[in-house]
């Protein structure tokens, strides 16, 4: 498969969940020709795998959690177009995001077992995941959920409050996932809305406590100025 074959089942693929999860969360039913046209374009994604990776990245991508996205901008399309990226051949290079999907699917499919388990043994860790658009989004104060403070490939797993967390949550928060890791992998999409919540944000560890509204707020002028310099 071609580099421009991943980017444009993907990007399809993304654009029909955004239409299908907007009328979700609208409460508008799904039409016969948009329901078709997203298993259409979730089973093109899908063909890259075999056996149960294939069937591990269609549940992934078909939670409403799933951070698509997110995804789509930072490592889909984003990877392709950094520097870095130039001296790897097409071919090894779409091997590489078909690996890192695949990888990213297993992840956050454990995470959300792991959240399950964690909230029926009574410590819940973050916001409740129930599947439906009518639980609503968590309020902040000034937080607009925009995702950008977990742009981070990892940091320090210094969970607070005395939380024992997962094992693998040690590797998946220090970004031990992938050398293709652009953003927290406990960050989730609300139903495709470009809405992101983290999804251990009552245990999450200190550097995520300690990040402000004034770091907020320096980060996204900052980030400003990077896509006003790149055109």
């Amino acid at each position: 498969m071609s580099l421009r074959s991943f980017h444009h089942r993907f990007a399809t693929f993304a654009e029909s969940t955004r239409e299908r999860r907007g009328r979700e969360v609208h409460g508008e039913a799904e039409t016969p020709a948009s329901g078709s046209r997203w298993r259409r374009r979730l089973t093109a994604v899908s063909r890259l795998y075999l056996g149960g990776e294939r069937a591990l990245v269609r549940r992934a991508l078909s939670d409403p959690y799933f951070p698509v996205t997110k995804y789509w901008r930072l490592n889909a399309e984003g990877f392709a177009a950094e520097l870095a990226s130039a001296p790897i051949s097409p071919r090894r290079l779409t091997r590489r995001m078909a690996f890192h999907l695949s990888r990213w699917a297993r992840t956050f499919l454990a995470i959300r077992r792991d959240l399950s388990l964690l909230r029926q043994e009574g410590r819940p860790a973050g916001v409740k995941l129930g599947g439906s658009p009518q639980e609503g989004l968590p309020e902040g104060d000034w937080c607009d959920l925009c995702g950008c403070c977990c742009e981070i490939r990892g940091g320090p797993p210094d969970f607070l409050h005395g939380f024992v967390p997962p094992r693998r949550w040690i590797r998946y928060f220090r970004g031990d996932l992938s050398r293709d890791q652009r953003f927290c992998p406990f960050l989730l999409e609300y139903f495709a809305t470009s809405a992101f919540v983290c999804s251990i944000y009552d245990v999450k560890p200190r550097c995520c406590w300690v990040f402000d509204r004034e770091e907020c707020a320096f980060l996204k002028a900052d980030l400003a100025r990077e896509r006003a310099a790149m055109g």
